[in-house]
């Protein structure tokens, strides 16, 4: 929404090796040989990174600065590459100063100091924002070998209590040495929440006459892997947060974070003056809205849809814009908002249409915590609206633009929601899973051999997420490339397979399913030896595409969406053969997949059913070991084949 760099919890301690972080400059206390005796494998080791948080009241707020140590060893020449670093800041939230780096160079025993003359300071530019407010410091380390330390040493200014962001304790490289220390006056109270394994973090607690002192430190840290088909790496990394509890200056105690009602109250603070009476264009168009449909639920279904078609998706990030959605008349009028600016305009033209509707936070499952597990701004990064119908709630993100009302976006699945009702009160409820037989594909297909080329005409039938991606894949692909664009969707077998013909139907309609008549050319699919005809109908072989990591996975396995693959084949037997062989029928299930696979012969023609569906998008970490184990029995079903033998 709402601020995806600002609200993201990597913020303001981002790593990505060579980036961020920093507190005194020192020389680096080990050496190439020292380090290589630990880890011989390794690129590059984190030797430091050091944060120690100041606190202090001010005349209104804590008044809170950041120091930053980062040392990194480069041990190898691969490593080299990595000379450029960026600190991250925004003017708005965090002011960043002090900042100093500087390459430590080999030099026998000890090293000498190569300092970093040339920091820019560069406006942030990335695809996703059109407005972003985040700059950069940037420079390049000088004279890097193998052996040599880049250190990084500045200062945060925190101009808002809220960007504290969270501490790691483990990346993807070996660290040496990671510490946070947090100062705290009295008339301060923290809180904490952490994630991860803490068991290598130890935490000790100082207390010096007005100020007590929390020390968080882990060493000798093993770099952490990380797996595939995995939403987020928010229970995977070690993290902790800090935040404010609650201050108190000239006697007055102000609560600020640490439950649910306390962030609704924040999050409310943004949307709680953007009321306004709607435009004649909206009061227009919500009319001709309701001049063509009846009942509450169509006119929000048509609201709905004309915010899909007609507002364009552009994110901003600047400042406080990136949290305060923007006037609805504003953005009927010029036809393009981020996501909080397309759930306000659902609302504001529900509203005019007599419809109570409802603002949403969310977190994407790019964000792996409940509003009972982090009760923080860092919790959500997205905005919907929500239409409640009885005691249910229908969930509207017209960021995605090909989804049918009553489907949320596939990124929202499964995570919980925080609905605005008045000023004071809010429920958090889970966006549903679609279910599998929602998002599917049927494909109805006939076949013939000849001249070693086996000919298909097929019929195709989508619906759900599956219609939505492949509708995105094609018009993003363009008109020049729709024809090759199909060929790599729906070929079978080799690379060598053509679409010779096709022809699709209801692609830009979301209230029916898409269709696809085709017809394919599969040279040298079909294997002759002797006498003999060797043919695997296993086409599609979602299992093998679908196998997690297993080797020290610490973590679920997640899906994007569930789905069902219905395929019905038809093989004419050539003239002059018959079946000597067909596979056994396959059925398999469990509680995350189905498949179920038969053969059989009628009137001089293979039948083959087929049948996958995977009914889970989440499978815990203690019962992936299982269903892979069950996938390898798929595996082994996909290579049978079918046998024809010369009369």
């Amino acid at each position: 929404m709402v601020n995806l760099k600002k609200r993201n919890s990597r913020f303001v301690v981002a790593l990505t090796l060579v980036l961020c972080c920093a507190g005194a400059w020192a020389q680096p206390s080990t050496t190439l040989d020292m380090i290589k005796s630990k880890y011989k494998d390794d690129g590059s080791i984190l030797l430091k990174r050091r944060e120690e948080i100041f606190m202090k009241p001010g005349a209104s707020k804590v008044d809170i600065r950041i120091d930053h140590t980062m040392q990194i060893m480069v041990m190898n020449e691969k490593s080299l590459g990595a000379s450029g670093d960026r600190i991250p800041y925004d003017p708005t939230f965090l002011i960043i100063k002090d900042l100093e780096a500087c390459t430590w160079i080999p030099n026998g025993k000890s090293y000498k100091k190569m300092p970093v003359k040339d920091i820019a300071d560069v406006q942030s530019i990335d695809d996703e924002s059109f407005v972003n407010s985040t700059r950069y410091k940037q420079f390049t380390y000088p004279g890097l070998s193998v052996g040599a330390v880049m250190e990084v040493n500045y200062v945060y200014d925190v101009l808002d209590m809220t960007s504290l962001g969270s501490f790691q304790f483990g990346y993807s490289v070996p660290c040496e040495e990671l510490e946070l220390v947090v100062n705290v006056p009295e008339s301060v109270e923290i809180g904490t929440f952490q994630f991860g394994d803490f068991s290598h973090v130890t935490h000790t607690e100082e207390k010096k006459g007005s100020m007590t002192k929390h020390t968080w430190r882990a060493t000798n840290v093993k770099p952490l892997k990380y797996a595939n088909f995995m939403d987020n790496d928010d229970k995977l990394v070690p993290h902790l947060y800090v935040y404010v509890k609650s201050y108190t200056i000239k006697g007055e105690k102000k609560e600020l974070f640490g439950t649910k009602e306390n962030l609704y109250n924040y999050n409310y603070k943004f949307i709680k003056d953007i009321h306004e009476e709607p435009s004649t264009e909206m009061k227009s168009i919500v009319d001709s809205i309701k001049a063509k449909v009846s009942g509450e639920e169509e006119i929000v279904k048509g609201i709905f849809y004309w915010v899909q078609d007609n507002i364009r998706y552009i994110a901003f990030e600047a400042g406080m814009g990136g949290f305060i959605p923007r006037p609805a008349n504003q953005v009927c009028s010029k036809k393009f908002g981020d996501c909080k600016d397309m759930a306000h305009i659902i609302k504001a033209m529900m509203e005019y249409a007599g419809i109570p509707g409802h603002l949403c936070w969310i977190g994407t499952r790019s964000k792996g915590y409940t509003y009972s597990e982090l009760p923080l701004p860092y919790c959500d990064n997205h905005m919907i609206a929500a239409y409640k119908k009885g005691e249910d709630f229908i969930f509207l993100d017209a960021t995605s633009k090909q989804h049918p009302f009553g489907f949320p976006s596939s990124g929202i699945q499964g995570k919980e929601a925080m609905i605005s009702l008045t000023e004071t009160d809010f429920v958090t409820q889970m966006v549903p899973i679609v279910k599998y037989d929602q998002n599917f594909v049927k494909d109805t297909v006939y076949m013939s051999l000849s001249n070693q080329v086996i000919k298909m005409k097929g019929k195709g039938t989508m619906g759900g997420y599956i219609k939505s991606d492949l509708t995105d894949r094609v018009q993003y692909a363009g008109k020049q490339n729709e024809k090759e664009t199909w060929k790599q969707i729906i070929k079978r077998g080799n690379n060598k397979c053509e679409l010779d013909k096709y022809d699709v139907k209801n692609i830009g309609d979301r209230e029916k399913f898409m269709e696809i008549n085709y017809e394919l050319s599969l040279p040298d699919y079909a294997k002759s030896i002797g006498n003999e005809i060797y043919i695997n109908f296993n086409f599609n072989r979602h299992i093998t595409d679908m196998k997690p990591d297993t080797l020290n996975r610490q973590v679920p396995v997640d899906y994007d969406y569930e789905l069902s693959d219905i395929g019905y084949f038809v093989f004419q037997v050539p003239e002059g053969y018959k079946v000597k062989e067909m596979p056994a029928d396959f059925v398999l299930q469990n509680p995350y997949f189905d498949v179920n696979y038969t053969y059989s012969l009628k009137n001089g023609q293979i039948i083959v059913d087929k049948y996958f569906a995977l009914k889970s998008i989440h499978v815990p970490v203690e019962e992936i070991k299982q269903l892979v184990a069950e996938m390898d029995k798929v595996a082994v079903a996909y290579q049978k084949v079918v046998v024809l033998a010369k009369n």
